[in-house]
């Protein structure tokens, strides 16, 4: 269960780049895979298909990540600076609200961006031409490298809190890998759709229990002790 509450204080504060053609609204679903989960813990297998699904429309987004057991979803709205991180755990329904400097500083713990390296390597993922950059990350005393695979071709008109690269790729990432918290994080774009979003879609649950992130951490510092 401990793995398992760190993996849930990881996925709280991990974001994508929102990226030249800039598009207002759409939804984006990724299929993301992490090791370095003990397999003998059940609390894993309980976990099932991991996917993210990013919904977004002008200044508001919502990003949904399913995990069996856990169902995480986080609503921006870059405009009011509103941050509010939604969270059931088997029932136990939390919502995290943030404010800028959290979002900011949970941002510098993911590391230090120290150079990126843009590859002529090219490929095409979904129908999209992709390039490769390679990010050179500084976390703690380890310095590590991320492949990223972007695409130019679509950039989503609007910034995003506690923006995984910093801002260094111009463009959305559709394939990449990182390290957190001694956990290996694959991330693969499975579809891309250009719809129409309902306004209805960003509405805040009014079910979970309101929080701020100092009550989260030391109410899942307690579940880890369990």
């Amino acid at each position: 269960m401990k793995k398992i509450t760190l993996l849930l204080l990881t996925l709280l504060v991990f974001q994508h780049a929102f990226a030249q053609k800039k598009i207002k609204e759409g939804t984006i679903t990724y299929a993301m895979k992490i090791e370095g989960l003990p397999e003998d813990d059940p609390s894993v297998a309980m976990l099932g298909d991991m996917k993210m699904v990013l919904t977004f429309k002008d200044v508001r987004s919502k990003m949904e990540i399913i995990m069996g057991i856990i169902n995480m979803t986080s609503f921006s709205n870059t405009k009011t600076k509103e941050y509010i991180n939604c969270i059931d755990l088997m029932g136990t329904k939390m919502a995290i609200v943030m404010n800028q400097k959290e979002i900011d500083q949970n941002a510098k713990e993911k590391g230090e961006i120290l150079e990126v390296l843009m590859t002529e390597e090219t490929k095409k993922i979904l129908d999209y031409n992709c390039k490769k950059a390679v990010v050179k990350m500084k976390k703690g005393d380890e310095v590590i490298e991320m492949p990223v695979w972007y695409t130019d071709e679509i950039m989503i008109a609007q910034e995003s809190p506690g923006d995984q690269f910093q801002g260094k790729i111009k463009g959305l990432p559709l394939e990449y890998s990182t390290t957190v918290n001694g956990m290996d994080i694959k991330v693969n774009v499975e579809k891309v759709e250009l719809i129409k979003i309902e306004n209805s879609t960003f509405d805040i649950p009014t079910d979970y229990e309101r929080m701020t992130m100092e009550e989260f951490q030391a109410k899942m510092s307690n579940s880890g002790k369990e």
